[in-house]
């Protein structure tokens, strides 16, 4: 599955609005490292939160492990769109 640029932008958008913080997506990501493998979050680049939510979804995007963490933020965060 891949992300054209308005999906992505609205995966940014939901993350932002169910308030997941950097601390909340460093545990997801360090909770299934079978899935994403160790320390995946941190490997990402940026200097400020927004930046490395943006690198996150793209890289997530270009590994295909974009559709892994949507699933596990839909199931952790029930508010979380269903329509992603």
């Amino acid at each position: 599955m891949n992300l054209t640029g308005e999906q992505r932008r609205k995966l940014r958008e939901e993350i932002e609005r169910v308030f997941l913080t950097e601390d909340k997506l460093t545990s997801i990501f360090s909770e299934y490292p079978e899935k994403f493998g160790g320390n995946f979050y941190n490997q990402i680049s940026g200097d400020n939160y927004p930046t490395r939510l943006v690198n996150l979804i793209r890289e997530l995007n270009n590994r295909e492990l974009i559709i892994y963490f949507i699933e596990i933020v839909r199931y952790e965060y029930y508010n979380f769109d269903q329509d992603l």
